[in-house]
Protein backbone atom coordinates (compact mmCIF):
# COMPACT_ATOMS: atom_id res chain seq x y z
CA UNK A 1 0.00 0.00 0.00
CA UNK A 2 1.43 3.45 -0.89
CA UNK A 3 1.45 6.28 2.13
CA UNK A 4 -1.56 7.66 0.98
CA UNK A 5 -3.69 4.93 1.04
CA UNK A 6 -1.90 3.43 4.34
CA UNK A 7 -3.02 6.60 5.75
CA UNK A 8 -6.48 6.50 4.55
CA UNK A 9 -6.64 2.81 5.66
CA UNK A 10 -6.01 3.72 8.99
CA UNK A 11 -8.05 7.03 9.47
CA UNK A 12 -11.09 4.71 8.04
CA UNK A 13 -13.37 5.32 11.27
CA UNK A 14 -15.10 2.00 12.74
CA UNK A 15 -18.75 2.10 11.17
CA UNK A 16 -21.79 0.16 11.09
CA UNK A 17 -23.39 -2.04 7.91
CA UNK A 18 -26.76 -3.83 8.52
CA UNK A 19 -29.54 -5.28 6.35
CA UNK A 20 -27.13 -5.99 3.24
CA UNK A 21 -23.90 -8.50 2.79
CA UNK A 22 -21.19 -7.39 1.04
CA UNK A 23 -18.30 -8.59 -1.53
CA UNK A 24 -15.45 -6.96 -0.69
CA UNK A 25 -12.41 -7.74 -4.09
CA UNK A 26 -8.76 -6.84 -4.07
CA UNK A 27 -7.91 -7.29 -7.63
CA UNK A 28 -4.40 -5.84 -6.72
CA UNK A 29 -2.38 -6.81 -3.65
CA UNK A 30 -2.67 -8.21 -0.74
CA UNK A 31 -4.05 -7.51 2.98
CA UNK A 32 -4.13 -8.64 6.84
CA UNK A 33 -7.57 -9.32 7.80
CA UNK A 34 -7.76 -9.88 11.60
CA UNK A 35 -11.79 -10.30 12.57
CA UNK A 36 -12.94 -11.49 15.71
CA UNK A 37 -15.01 -13.82 14.40
CA UNK A 38 -13.23 -14.92 10.94
CA UNK A 39 -9.96 -15.06 12.48
CA UNK A 40 -6.95 -14.15 11.57
CA UNK A 41 -5.22 -14.55 8.22
CA UNK A 42 -4.15 -12.93 4.80
CA UNK A 43 -6.62 -12.41 1.74
CA UNK A 44 -4.35 -12.57 -1.70
CA UNK A 45 -4.68 -10.50 -4.96
CA UNK A 46 -7.52 -11.38 -6.25
CA UNK A 47 -9.34 -12.58 -2.88
CA UNK A 48 -12.69 -11.69 -1.77
CA UNK A 49 -14.14 -10.57 1.86
CA UNK A 50 -17.56 -12.08 1.88
CA UNK A 51 -19.73 -10.42 4.66
CA UNK A 52 -23.46 -10.51 5.89
CA UNK A 53 -24.22 -7.49 7.71
CA UNK A 54 -27.55 -8.93 8.96
CA UNK A 55 -29.13 -7.47 12.40
CA UNK A 56 -26.09 -5.39 12.17
CA UNK A 57 -21.84 -5.31 12.53
CA UNK A 58 -19.21 -2.90 13.48
CA UNK A 59 -16.31 -2.65 11.48
CA UNK A 60 -13.29 -0.31 10.15
CA UNK A 61 -10.18 -2.22 11.20
CA UNK A 62 -10.22 -5.29 10.75
CA UNK A 63 -7.96 -5.04 7.32
CA UNK A 64 -4.79 -3.75 7.36
CA UNK A 65 -1.49 -3.50 4.62
CA UNK A 66 -0.43 -6.62 3.53
CA UNK A 67 2.86 -7.20 1.92
CA UNK A 68 2.18 -5.50 -0.96
CA UNK A 69 3.51 -2.07 -2.16
CA UNK A 70 -0.17 -1.25 -3.76
CA UNK A 71 -3.50 -2.57 -2.92
CA UNK A 72 -6.61 -1.54 -5.05
CA UNK A 73 -10.05 -2.82 -3.92
CA UNK A 74 -14.15 -1.90 -4.50
CA UNK A 75 -16.82 -3.24 -2.87
CA UNK A 76 -20.29 -4.45 -3.59
CA UNK A 77 -23.34 -4.11 -1.76
CA UNK A 78 -25.85 -7.15 -2.16
CA UNK A 79 -29.61 -6.86 -0.23
CA UNK A 80 -30.33 -9.16 1.96
CA UNK A 81 -34.10 -11.10 1.57
CA UNK A 82 -36.25 -9.92 4.63
CA UNK A 83 -35.86 -13.01 6.54
CA UNK A 84 -31.93 -12.45 6.36
CA UNK A 85 -32.09 -8.90 7.32
CA UNK A 86 -31.99 -9.55 11.20
CA UNK A 87 -30.10 -12.33 11.10
CA UNK A 88 -26.16 -12.88 12.71
CA UNK A 89 -23.62 -11.16 11.22
CA UNK A 90 -20.60 -13.22 9.64
CA UNK A 91 -17.66 -12.44 7.05
CA UNK A 92 -15.89 -15.19 5.17
CA UNK A 93 -12.01 -14.65 3.47
CA UNK A 94 -12.04 -16.52 0.16
CA UNK A 95 -8.56 -16.86 -1.23
CA UNK A 96 -8.59 -16.70 -5.52
CA UNK A 97 -7.55 -20.06 -5.96
CA UNK A 98 -10.99 -20.84 -4.62
CA UNK A 99 -12.95 -18.49 -6.62
CA UNK A 100 -14.10 -20.11 -10.07
CA UNK A 101 -13.13 -18.59 -13.24
CA UNK A 102 -15.20 -18.71 -16.89
CA UNK A 103 -12.42 -17.37 -19.68
CA UNK A 104 -10.99 -13.96 -18.18
CA UNK A 105 -13.77 -13.42 -16.11
CA UNK A 106 -14.34 -14.18 -12.34
CA UNK A 107 -17.22 -15.98 -11.03
CA UNK A 108 -18.29 -13.49 -7.75
CA UNK A 109 -21.59 -13.51 -7.11
CA UNK A 110 -24.60 -16.46 -8.05
CA UNK A 111 -23.65 -18.61 -11.55
CA UNK A 112 -22.02 -17.69 -14.66
CA UNK A 113 -23.50 -20.49 -17.26
CA UNK A 114 -23.15 -23.66 -15.68
CA UNK A 115 -20.18 -22.60 -13.31
CA UNK A 116 -21.48 -21.64 -9.79
CA UNK A 117 -19.81 -19.82 -7.07
CA UNK A 118 -19.07 -22.70 -4.58
CA UNK A 119 -17.27 -20.83 -2.02
CA UNK A 120 -20.05 -18.34 -0.79
CA UNK A 121 -22.50 -19.55 1.72
CA UNK A 122 -25.27 -17.64 0.10
CA UNK A 123 -28.44 -18.45 1.25
CA UNK A 124 -31.16 -20.08 -1.48
CA UNK A 125 -33.26 -17.37 -0.36
CA UNK A 126 -31.08 -14.73 -2.31
CA UNK A 127 -31.88 -14.71 -5.34
CA UNK A 128 -29.70 -15.21 -8.93
CA UNK A 129 -31.37 -14.43 -11.67
CA UNK A 130 -29.96 -13.65 -15.53
CA UNK A 131 -32.76 -11.11 -15.95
Amino acid sequence: MGAAARALAASMPVHPHSGIATVTVFPEGDVTCDDPHAGRGTIDTGGVEWARAGKGMWHGHELSAGRSPTVRGFQLWLALPPDLETAEAESQYVVSEQIPSVGPARVLVCSYGAVPVRHERRPESIICSSR
